[in-house]
C-alpha cells in the first residue's frame, strides 16, 4: 500500500511550487519590459506555462509601480519650484547689485511669493531656444513673449502684460530710410524665431522686393552692437530696448515704426493645464491694478527717456575715459560699507560728473559733492580729494539706507 502524505507537506510542495512559479514570472515580466535584453514576447510566448492568473498578477504588480507624468502644475507644487525660462537682457531677466532682478523676472517673483515658491531660471540665448526649452518640459513658463499668430499655433498665453513697438534702427551717419522699400542694397538682420521676422514676412507681401536675413548667433541687443559697430547695416527691435542701448550706443537712430503695437505676455506649452495658466492670468490682472506694479514698471522703464543724445554721448565718453581713474575708489568704499560699487559710481556721476573738483554756486564741493557741514559730519578734511570724497560720500549713502525702517525692502530701500 502506497503511503500517503500528510495534507500539511502537500501543501507546503504546493507552495513552493506556486512560489517558484511567481518568481519565474515577475522574470519574465522584467525581461519583457526590457526589449533590448531579451524579446519579451516571444519569451512569453515560450513559458506559457505559468498560471495566467499568476502573469496578470505580476503584470499588475510591476505596473502598479509606473508613475504617471507629472503635469507642470504637480511639478510646481511637488518641488515648491517655478521653472522659467527667458533670454539674459534689460527687458527680461539680468543680475544686478542686489541678485536676480529684470522687469519679467520681478514679476514671476511677485507670483512666487504669493503662493510661497521659489523661482527657477534657465536662459536661453534666443527666442528659438526659449521655445525649445519649454516644449522639453525644463520650465513651465517662458517670460517676455511677443504674442503673434504664428506663436499662437503652438503656444498658448498669459493675459497681455504691456505693449511692444518693433522699430527699424540704423546707425548714425548713414541716410535715414523713411519707409522699408528705402533699405536699398543695405543688410537687415533679425534674430531667429523673432517676431520681428514675422513683422517682415508681412510686409514683403505689399513689398516683394524687401530682403532681410535671420542671424541666429545673436540676440536683439547684440544685434543693436553690430548696428552701432558698423557690422550691419538695419536691425528690428522692441523700443524700449532701444532707448536703453542708446545710452551705451549714443550713434543708434531710430528711423520708423514697423507694423501695429504688438503685446508681451507668459507663454505655456498647449498641454499645459488650466490651473496654472487660470491662477498666473488671476495674478497679472490684479496686479497691474496696484502701485507696486508701477514701481516696478518705473524702476525698470522709467528713466530710458531722461537721457538725450547729448547726455548719453557725455556720459560714455566719461565712462572710457574719467571712471578708470577713480573705480578702484569706488570699489574699496563699496567693500566697506556694503555696497555695490556701481551704486556709489552713479551717484558720484550724477553729483559730479566724475569731477573732483566740481564747485556750486552754493558751496558744494569736490566728486561726491559733499557740502560743509555733511564733510565735518563725516570726518572728511579734504572734500577736494577723490578717495576722501568717494570715502564719505559712500559712508553717507550707507548711513541713509540704514536708517530706513526694517519692513522696507531692497531694493525699494536703495531706490527710495
Amino acid at each position: 500500500m502506497m503511503d500517503r502524505q500528510s495534507p500539511s507537506k502537500t501543501w507546503g510542495k504546493q507552495a513552493v511550487t506556486i512560489a517558484k512559479a511567481v518568481v519565474r514570472t515577475l522574470i519574465q515580466v522584467i525581461y519583457w519590459l526590457k526589449p533590448r535584453i531579451i524579446t519579451g514576447g516571444k519569451f512569453l510566448w515560450q513559458r506559457s506555462y505559468a498560471p495566467a492568473s499568476i502573469y496578470v498578477l505580476g503584470v499588475a504588480i510591476i505596473l502598479g509601480t509606473c508613475s504617471p507624468a507629472l503635469t507642470p502644475w504637480q511639478k510646481i507644487e511637488k518641488n515648491q519650484v517655478i521653472k522659467i525660462v527667458t533670454v539674459n537682457g534689460p527687458m527680461t531677466y539680468y543680475y544686478g547689485a542686489e541678485g536676480p532682478t529684470g522687469f519679467q523676472y520681478d514679476l514671476v517673483k511677485k507670483f512666487a511669493d504669493l503662493h510661497g515658491l521659489g523661482i527657477e531660471v534657465t536662459l536661453a540665448e534666443s527666442t528659438r531656444e526659449i521655445f525649445e526649452k519649454l516644449k522639453l518640459g525644463e520650465a513651465q513658463i517662458a517670460t517676455g513673449v511677443i504674442i503673434t499668430p504664428k506663436r499662437g499655433e503652438e503656444l498658448n498665453f498669459s493675459v497681455p502684460i504691456v505693449k511692444t513697438t518693433a522699430q527699424l534702427v540704423y546707425r548714425m551717419g548713414s541716410k535715414k530710410p523713411k519707409s522699408l522699400l528705402e533699405l536699398g542694397e543695405g543688410i537687415l538682420e533679425v534674430g531667429s524665431s523673432s517676431s520681428y521676422a514675422e513683422l517682415l514676412e508681412a510686409a514683403s507681401k505689399e513689398n516683394p522686393d524687401l530682403k532681410w536675413s535671420v542671424n541666429s548667433e545673436f540676440s536683439d541687443d547684440e544685434l543693436l552692437f553690430r548696428v552701432s559697430n558698423g557690422d550691419t547695416d538695419y536691425t528690428v527691435a522692441d523700443a524700449r530696448l532701444i532707448r536703453i542701448s542708446q545710452r551705451y550706443y549714443p550713434n543708434l537712430k531710430v528711423a520708423f515704426d514697423i507694423g501695429e503695437p504688438q503685446w508681451i505676455a507668459w507663454s505655456y506649452t498647449p498641454d499645459t493645464e488650466s490651473r496654472l495658466q487660470t491662477m498666473a492670468d488671476e495674478f497679472l490682472l490684479s496686479f497691474k491694478t496696484t502701485e507696486e506694479y508701477k514701481r516696478i514698471l518705473d524702476r525698470h522703464f522709467g528713466h530710458i527717456d531722461q537721457l538725450g543724445y547729448i547726455d548719453a554721448v557725455t556720459l560714455a565718453k566719461h565712462v572710457r575715459l574719467r571712471l578708470p581713474l577713480y573705480e578702484e575708489y569706488f570699489k574699496q568704499a563699496a567693500l566697506d560699507n556694503n555696497l555695490d560699487w556701481r551704486l556709489i559710481a552713479a551717484v558720484g556721476y550724477q553729483e559730479s560728473h566724475w569731477n573732483p573738483f566740481a564747485t556750486s554756486p552754493t558751496g558744494v564741493r569736490g566728486l561726491m559733492m559733499l557740502t560743509n557741514a555733511t564733510a565735518r559730519y563725516l570726518g572728511v578734511p579734504d572734500r577736494l580729494d577723490p578717495a576722501q570724497s568717494i570715502e564719505g560720500g559712500a559712508r553717507y549713502l550707507r548711513e541713509l539706507i540704514d536708517r530706513l525702517p526694517a519692513e522696507i525692502e531692497e531694493p525699494d530701500r536703495t531706490w527710495i
